[in-house]
């Protein structure tokens, strides 16, 4: 704030130059303090600028990296669910296998009684001709 301490009561021309004179270095010397205020402005804005241009620059990389990562982590996920259902479909697969199996073991078992219960009786008969002799 440019403060001025200047009494214009008098009529001389001298000093109404001299005062108007100190009143024009007051004005000058306030606008060369505004003058370096926003020079010392606008250099504070070029540095901050240019930090937020470095943080932009640093943003986006650490974005870029995010985004193949997260690319990476679909691939493998994909991948994963692939080799699950392929998983699954050779668990169903030998699941009915062994059913099949068990089947086929059953019907085997239920054979060897049938050949066993035969072979009993033939057994027997071999017994009974035996003593008939």
């Amino acid at each position: 704030m440019i403060k001025l301490n200047i009494n214009m009561g008098t009529d001389n021309s001298d000093e109404k130059e001299d005062v108007m004179e100190k009143i024009l270095k007051q004005i000058l010397s306030g606008l060369k303090d505004v003058k370096k205020d926003i020079t010392e402005f606008k250099t504070e804005m070029h540095d901050f600028k240019d930090e937020m241009i470095e943080f932009k620059t640093e943003t986006t990389k650490r974005l870029d990296e995010l985004e193949i990562g997260q690319r990476e982590n679909r691939n493998i996920l994909r991948s994963l669910e692939h080799a699950s259902e392929v998983s699954k479909a050779q668990r169903d697969r030998f699941t009915h296998d062994i059913k099949e199996i068990k089947g086929d073991i059953k019907d085997m078992k239920k054979d060897i009684t049938k050949i066993e219960f035969v072979a009993s009786s033939n057994w027997n008969e071999i017994i009974k001709l035996k003593a008939t002799k």
